[in-house]
């Protein structure tokens, strides 16, 4: 399931969103909620989410300066803001932070739901696109499968990375000696 965190300082506005709109539908789930930007900064420094749902106007921090730190931690995450106001220098500001969208308060449901499903969409197209090698793969195997590809990625643990780049290593060397 996908990760969903929503940030508000109005308890209504959070709890409202989680039994309004059904997450699960997109096979999204709300994990946790904040009121204040530094309790969501402090949640996704040890819990990673995929979504971000927050607030602009909040007391200490705005959804804004909360989501400009958030992106050096969590680059890929969408993120959507909501605002009692359509005011043009915040939806200035979020298109510059690269939000997916600025929804003004009271939220439509069926404008939101529309952003979840397209999100998820393009969450779903992600993982179908990121191939990872497994390491069951022989020399022979992944040297054939490397051979079809313009770019590749491997999504490994740092134990697994680290092993990988042992192997190549070692077949380098082996080929090198191999053209001598």
């Amino acid at each position: 399931m996908y990760k969903v965190l929503l940030v508000d300082d109005e308890y209504m506005v959070t709890e409202g969103l989680k039994r309004l709109i059904p997450f699960e539908k997109w096979d999204m789930q709300v994990v946790a909620t904040a009121n204040h930007a530094d309790d969501a900064l402090d949640y996704v420094k040890e819990n990673p989410v995929d979504v971000i749902i927050s607030d602009v106007n909040m007391p200490d921090k705005t959804g804004l300066e909360m989501i400009k730190e958030m992106k050096e931690r969590l680059p890929d995450t969408y993120y959507i803001l909501l605002s009692g106001y359509q005011e043009f220098e915040y939806v200035k500001k979020a298109m510059n932070l690269s939000v997916v969208d600025y929804l003004v308060k009271p939220v439509d449901k069926v404008e939101l739901s529309h952003l979840l499903e397209k999100i998820a969409r393009q969450l779903q197209e992600k993982v179908e696109q990121s191939q990872t090698l497994s390491q069951e793969l022989d020399e022979a195997g992944f040297t054939n499968y490397l051979a079809g590809k313009d770019r590749w990625w491997i999504g490994l643990s740092k134990e697994k990375a680290r092993l990988l780049h042992y192997s190549l290593l070692c077949f380098r060397t082996r080929l090198a000696d191999f053209h001598l």
